[in-house]
């Protein structure tokens, strides 16, 4: 009872959290599209037996071009345990958001020890929860919530690695990240950062078992594609492609997956193989031969990242009222998530201790991780758990000593307010297709 009423205020807002969750996935309903259609074919093909395949498709091999496979298979199971039901989905999802905020209640517990440590870190948990780019996730059948959870997972255990070196420690902390990996490739960063501190430490012995572990996951499916298509590929055949898509300076959508129609038709004739290939040609001449060029794809892109003109409002399912509120709302925590999370990053590269430095590297292998190949709403979400723990970080240290923080807040504020503004300018025309949009 003690328990109960001492982390009464977090039970509460996870409790609420949960239930705006579910209520959200019912109230839209939404059914698979595009990439989610595509994870639920393959997903219902594992189950039938017919294989990792996407049946919708008629590209050949469209499936291994797919992020994954992790997600799949996560699908695959619930579908083999539970039948085709989307609702048991977005009950599953919903619960793993929630349990990620509250990881992120517990990061910001084990960072900061004041006694108003309760307060901040229920705050935290409920930026998270109730951030309508985050929250609107579990409703579809796309990798971010299970990715998430998986980061989140990861880094909890990896602090407790970096705190007191153990066994139980480095063998979770592999795991999880080598399965998130399996999800979406971006977080292979953090899995070198991890990796780094038991070399740095001259840990050698767990710096071996990290290794041996993310191998013994990762091998079963590699050894899968080799016999299948005679090629090695860890997780999917997409990167160059991708790479391809998100750096080409033809594009109309700067940053964003969205291929030209040059890139569409030589996918589809020469088949997903000879675009890889030639996509990471194309990229690595441009900065070669266009080097200037390509520098400036990198500048617009990291200025799209970090811009809050950026709201996660413009999904097929929102139209009219529902898309005007996820503008406000989403852009308006997106403005306030950059601002106090810069300044905690600002804060806790000042220290010096081994604890804050992880921090900084785990919050910034998000945008390195992503920002080389593509720069849009979507995939920059691994960087919104770390800004708000550093956020509110911030915030606690603001609260007691406004004149000592106040520069650093305003610094920010204005950063992100010149970023934003520098983004919507010059991209008018994606701006005013979006305004068009709403108002249709």
């Amino acid at each position: 009872m003690v328990q109960i009423k001492k982390h009464k205020l977090i039970a509460i807002i996870l409790l609420i959290g949960f239930i705006a969750t579910v209520l959200y996935a019912f109230y839209f309903h939404i059914k698979p599209s595009v990439d989610a259609k595509a994870y639920d074919s393959i997903a219902l093909s594992l189950v039938q037996g017919t294989g990792y395949t996407e049946t919708t498709s008629s590209v050949p091999d469209s499936a291994i071009g797919r992020l994954g496979p992790g997600y799949e298979f996560f699908l695959a199971a619930i579908y083999w345990v539970f039948g085709h039901h989307f609702w048991i989905v977005w009950l599953i999802q919903s619960i793993l958001h929630t349990v990620s905020a509250f990881l992120v209640y517990r990061l910001i517990r084990r960072l900061y020890t004041d006694r108003n440590a309760e307060k901040f870190a229920a705050l935290g948990a409920g930026f998270y929860i109730f951030f309508i780019d985050l929250l609107e996730f579990p409703a579809m059948l796309l990798t971010e919530t299970l990715y998430l959870f998986l980061v989140l997972s990861g880094i909890h255990c990896a602090l407790s690695m970096w705190e007191r070196p153990a066994l139980r420690n480095v063998l979770a902390t592999s795991a999880l990240f080598t399965l998130a990996l399996l999800v979406r490739p971006p977080v292979t960063i953090l899995m070198l950062v991890a990796f780094g501190f038991l070399m740095y430490r001259r840990l050698w012995r767990y710096a071996a078992i990290f290794i041996i572990t993310a191998v013994i996951i990762l091998t079963p499916w590699t050894v899968r594609n080799y016999l299948k298509y005679q090629r090695f590929i860890v997780t999917s055949a997409i990167l160059g492609y991708d790479i391809w898509v998100g750096n080409s300076p033809d594009s109309k959508y700067i940053g964003e997956l969205t291929a030209t129609e040059e890139i569409d038709r030589y996918t589809a004739e020469e088949g997903l193989f000879a675009a890889n290939e030639r996509g990471t040609r194309e990229v690595l001449n441009l900065a070669l031969r266009h080097p200037w060029e390509f520098i400036k794809l990198q500048f617009f892109k990291t200025s799209i990242y970090f811009s809050a003109a950026r709201p996660a409002a413009f999904w097929f399912h929102l139209s009219g009222a529902s898309q005007l509120v996820t503008i406000i709302f989403s852009s308006t925590f997106a403005f306030v998530i950059f601002v106090f999370g810069l300044s905690g990053l600002w804060l806790y590269i000042k220290r010096r201790d081994l604890i804050s430095r992880m921090m900084i590297l785990a919050t910034l292998a998000a945008p390195a991780g992503i920002i080389w190949i593509v720069a849009e709403t979507r995939y920059r979400y691994q960087i919104y758990p770390m800004l708000i723990i550093l956020g509110v970080l911030f915030l606690a240290e603001l609260l007691k000593d406004w004149r000592k923080y106040k520069t650093t807040i305003i610094t920010a504020a204005g950063i992100i307010s010149i970023n934003t503004a520098f983004d919507a300018i010059t991209n008018i025309p994606r701006v005013l297709e979006r305004f068009h949009r709403l108002f249709l």
